[in-house]
């Protein structure tokens, strides 16, 4: 009874045709999440990664600097890097310098 008012199950997924779509079981939500979003979805939802492309994050980390959030990824670019970009620069950089990448399948999207 009480699952039922409270539906505490809601898609995951950043492109789902119903936004905030709850469900009050679980199997309800798996239905929906595989057939809605793909068998595959653990791997395909919130995959967005921000780089950072400056030479001196490359130099440090032997590879381009990733961060799994865009506001993340602003305050690494305002901070490590206030001297080499203006404010319009870091905004061009936050939507240029994304890239998507599938999980691995043993790895958890919510965890």
């Amino acid at each position: 009874h009480i699952d039922r008012d409270v539906e505490p199950y809601v898609c995951i997924s950043e492109e789902c045709q119903e936004p905030l779509r709850f469900f009050a079981h679980l199997d309800d939500w798996e239905n929906h999440m595989q057939t809605m979003h793909t068998p595959n979805w653990a791997q395909k939802i919130h995959t967005t990664t921000w780089y950072c492309d400056i030479d001196t994050c490359n130099e440090n980390t032997g590879g381009k600097k990733g961060f799994a959030d865009k506001g993340a990824f602003i305050q690494h670019l305002s901070i490590a890097h206030p001297k080499k970009l203006t404010k319009p620069q870091i905004s061009a950089k936050a939507r240029r310098n994304r890239t998507t990448k599938a999980r691995d399948s043993l790895t958890c999207p919510l965890c």
